[in-house]
């Protein structure tokens, strides 16, 4: 029987930590505003209304960005 060898090659493992580390900066952008919204809320003196529009541009962001 051959041995089959698992070798991965650097640029594969390099673009693995490029899509990992992007998809937590980009989890950690969109959960952050709904962590802290009682924060935004008491330093800004801001509405429910005002913060939910806060919260939807992110998904904005994301459907703007899907047609440019």
């Amino acid at each position: 029987m051959k041995k089959q060898s698992h070798e991965v090659s650097k640029g594969l493992v390099f673009l693995f930590y490029m899509i990992f580390f992007s998809n937590l900066l980009i989890n950690l952008d969109h959960g952050i505003l709904a962590a802290c919204t009682t924060e935004l809320r008491d330093d800004l003196k801001l509405t429910n209304m005002q913060i939910g529009v806060l919260g939807s541009l992110v998904y904005f962001g994301l459907v703007i960005g899907k047609y440019i």
